[in-house]
């Protein structure tokens, strides 16, 4: 029997890859069920179900299916391993860490483990001992650009801008996958360090090699005025001039229904609260809300994803092309979205979205008794922390209503003001975000 089952999977295995890679999971998924009901305990597709489960975002059953194979495979580090990386994803940093320390007992020397233990401790901004289990890591991959890449966020956070510039560099140079964003990590850490020239220099290097990215845009408006300079990116000069606005209930594209079905569709009431930095008082969807979901709920998800789509080409045509952000629109983009509640008194901290080309919010819910400009979105090009050297920054507060859809520049630092109410205060945030980011 074992050897039966074991070559009727290896049979359907590229056929599972396939749907997977395709993105097809609900289909992959009850084919994938059909195969455990005839063999319960068969390994390979338990892990694979799990992973299946994830994506689809259903994280209990994906944890059964787990914990199914460890009580089959209780030996097996990388069992534990890509469990913890479930619990990381869903926000239980602890629980993940301790199973990645089981993983360890078992391999010392797992890099997946170590790296993965690592990046839990990061989030729980214990950069030292996240370090230590980077540098283990590093034995074995010496040339990782994760791993090189988180241990320069370690030195980042722990204020060695230093050695985060000398690290960033050294894959910067290598023209790893992720090129722009190693780019921008240098940068950052050369800003942080205050060498004006040496930044400069590397700003210059950048626009030379015509790279446009938000993240980099961000970081020259602001360097343009803590150091008094013009600002030479052209991604978007002037990003508070490229906010949009409109009422979609106003007119006539959405209603207060729809806003409640895609509450409902996005299973935010069961959302796991999850430990964040940016996020205060509140709680937000695990991975793309736009993803293939189940049943009905497709529908009104697609719904969404067709209003900001069409509300994406009239951002596009509001505007000049004086601006790179406009001039050189990606002409292929997927949408990434997620839903975020903030209860009273929460909010958002200053932040960017660095994958973003433009960014964007539908406000679903908002607390009726707000006060002036409570529970409302800033904008500004100060924000993370960034030194400014006393130096004053341009804002712009924006107020809301139910039912608004704000687009803007994904350069610009946004965030939200703290209200005093019982009621919630839900957004459907998202990214258009350049095929290949």
């Amino acid at each position: 029997m074992k050897l039966e089952e074991e070559l009727e999977f290896k049979n359907k295995q590229s056929h599972f890859e396939k749907l997977f890679t395709e993105n097809k999971f609900y289909t992959l998924r009850v084919e994938l069920e059909e195969f455990l009901k005839k063999y319960p305990n068969h390994v390979d597709c338990l892990l694979k179900i799990a992973s299946v489960y994830r994506e689809l975002h259903n994280y209990s059953l994906s944890e059964s299916a787990y914990i199914k194979v460890i009580q089959l495979k209780p030996n097996h580090p990388y069992v534990y391993s890509v469990y913890a990386e479930l619990l990381f994803h869903v926000g239980y940093l602890d629980k993940s860490i301790k199973q990645h320390d089981r993983a360890l007992s078992i391999d010392k020397n797992s890099f997946f483990s170590l790296y993965g233990k690592g990046r839990a401790l990061i989030k729980k901004s214990d950069y030292k001992e996240a370090l230590k289990c980077f540098k283990l890591a590093l034995k074995s991959k010496p040339d990782s650009e994760d791993l090189i890449n988180s241990m320069a966020a370690c030195y980042k956070n722990l204020k060695l801008y230093k050695e985060s510039a000398k690290a960033y560099k050294s894959i910067t140079s290598k023209k790893y996958k992720h090129h722009i964003v190693n780019i921008n990590h240098y940068l950052e850490s050369l800003y942080f360090l205050g060498d004006k020239n040496l930044f400069y220099s590397a700003l210059d290097e950048t626009i030379s090699a015509k790279i446009l990215s938000s993240k980099t845009a961000s970081i020259s408006a602001h360097a343009a005025v803590r150091f008094g300079e013009i600002d030479k990116y052209s991604f978007c000069n002037q990003p508070l001039d490229y906010i949009y606005k409109r009422s979609l209930i106003k007119d006539n594209i959405l209603s207060k229904n729809d806003m409640r079905n895609l509450i409902e569709a996005s299973n935010l009431d069961t959302a796991v609260s999850r430990r964040q930095e940016l996020l205060e008082g509140g709680k937000q969807t695990s991975g793309n809300i736009f993803g293939e979901a189940e049943g009905d709920k497709s529908l009104i998800i697609q719904h969404f994803l067709n209003i900001i789509k069409n509300e994406v080409q009239k951002y596009k045509l509001s505007f000049s092309n004086e601006c790179e952000i406009i001039s050189s629109f990606p002409e292929k983009y997927t949408i990434r979205g997620w839903l975020i509640e903030i209860e009273n008194a929460g909010f958002l901290k200053p932040h960017i979205h660095d994958s973003g080309w433009i960014s964007g919010s539908i406000y679903l819910n908002l607390p009726q008794d707000r006060i002036g400009e409570e529970g409302n979105i800033k904008f500004s090009t100060e924000g993370m922390d960034y030194p400014n050297d006393g130096k004053k920054f341009p804002q712009k507060i924006i107020d809301l209503n139910l039912g608004d859809i704000v687009l803007f520049p994904s350069s610009l630092f946004h965030s939200t003001i703290p209200f005093n109410s019982n009621q919630r205060r839900i957004t459907l945030a998202f990214d258009v975000i350049p095929e290949g980011n």
